[in-house]
Parts: C-alpha cells; structure tokens; sequence
C-alpha cells in the first residue's frame, strides 16, 4: 500500500517528469555538441557565420526528434527518453535535414540582408528583413513539431504551417514570444535550469498545439493517425 501510494504522489510525479525533462535535454545538447563547442570557441558575429551553419546542421534531426519525445509525453504521460529520441532522431533524420537546410539557408539570407541594410543606413528595408528573418524562425517553431507529430513531406509542412499562422496568429505568437522570453531570462540569470530548458520549451509548445494538430491530423499527415512515425 505504500508503495502505491508513493507511486500515486504528486512528488513522484514531479520527479518522472523531472528525469524525462533532464535526459531529453541532454540527449538534445549531445546531438548538438559541435554547435555548443563553435559558440564557445567562436564569438557570435556576422564574420563567422559560415562556421555557425556548419555548426548548426545537427540541429534539425535533434528538434524532430525532442519535439517527438515531448509530443509522446504531453499524450501518454510516459516517456522512455533514450529510447524514444534515438528512434525519432533516425527516422524522421532526412527529412527533418532536408526541412532544416532550406529553413537555415533562409534564415542567413535574411539575417545577413537585415544587417547589410542596416549598415548602409537603410533602417526601414533592414527591419522588412529581420521580420521575415523571425517569421522564418516562427515556421520552424511549428514545422518542427508537425514532423515530430506525423509523416509528411516537406512541401506538406509549409503548406500546414500557413494554415496554421493563419487560422491561429495569436496563439502561434504566444508561443514564440514565450520561447524568446525563456532563452532571454536564462541568458541573463545562467543557472542549472539549462539542464531542462530545450525540453522545457519543447514540452510547452507540443502541449500547447495538440488540438491544433488534432484537427490537421486528417488533411496533412500522409498515414492520417496522429502520433505515427
């Protein structure tokens, strides 16, 4: 009976949840380790952009894959962390590349264009272009999760991401000015929550889009079953 009833606890719970949070989130830095040894070795400027990309490109397979294992938890309520991260990570892998390198080539093309214009003192066509630069990032901030979520084509993501922008613009905004917010307050106050924080994020925006994904399920996901990989 004790047993059960500490199995029961809210405390138990928290520290499950704790456990899928922290391995998660350590399987993603892992994945994304040579971009965490160019930001420390290399400082974040314009000049070393080409080393950034470089660095960046592990990035796509390893967001599939924690959006996936955020998405299973927010379902379930159980996760098996290892387990389900590396078999997202190799499925959804080419897909998720290919999704990944047309959005990171976009996003430099945008970023360097808004800095070039900014410096040649054309403040208005710079902040057209670091608009686009943060409407491209919100397109990966859904497209990432409805890869995560069901089998389907590149050319199928950004057309559900229009749909999506479109029929939800304010809850779409509420979640990447919640994500800024997040990366902005670790930034200024560093601490262990760095251990949690990518699957934190994750873990929010899946929970917040499942009935948004609930209602997609049967015009964009090639297998029509929410949740299939």
């Amino acid at each position: 009976m004790s047993n059960r009833n500490i199995i029961n606890s809210q405390l138990y719970k928290i520290l499950r949840y704790g456990y899928f949070f922290l391995v998660s989130n350590l399987l993603f830095l892992i994945a994304n380790s040579l971009f965490l040894f160019v930001f420390i070795m290399i400082p974040p400027q314009l000049e070393s952009l080409v080393f950034y990309l470089v660095a960046l490109l592990p990035m796509g397979p390893a967001l599939t894959a924690l959006f996936f294992s955020m998405g299973v938890l927010v379902r379930t309520g159980d996760l098996a962390p290892v387990k389900d991260f590396i078999r997202s990570y190799r499925d959804n892998f080419i897909v998720s590349m290919k999704y990944w390198l047309l959005q990171l080539l976009l996003s430099a093309i945008m970023l360097v264009d808004a800095v070039y214009f900014f410096n040649q003192d054309f403040k208005i066509i710079a902040a057209v272009f670091l608009l686009l630069f943060v409407l491209i990032n919100l397109f990966s901030l859904i497209g990432f999760p409805l890869l995560a979520t069901f089998e389907i084509t590149v050319r199928n993501v950004y057309r559900a991401t229009v749909v999506i922008i479109w029929r939800y613009p304010v809850k779409q905004l509420i979640n990447l000015l919640t994500l800024i917010a997040f990366v902005i307050i670790f930034w200024a106050f560093p601490s262990e929550l760095f251990l949690f924080l990518f699957s934190l994020m994750a873990f929010y925006v899946m929970r917040q889009d499942q009935e948004i994904f609930k209602e997609l399920a049967s015009q964009f996901s090639e297998t029509a079953s929410e949740g299939e990989i």
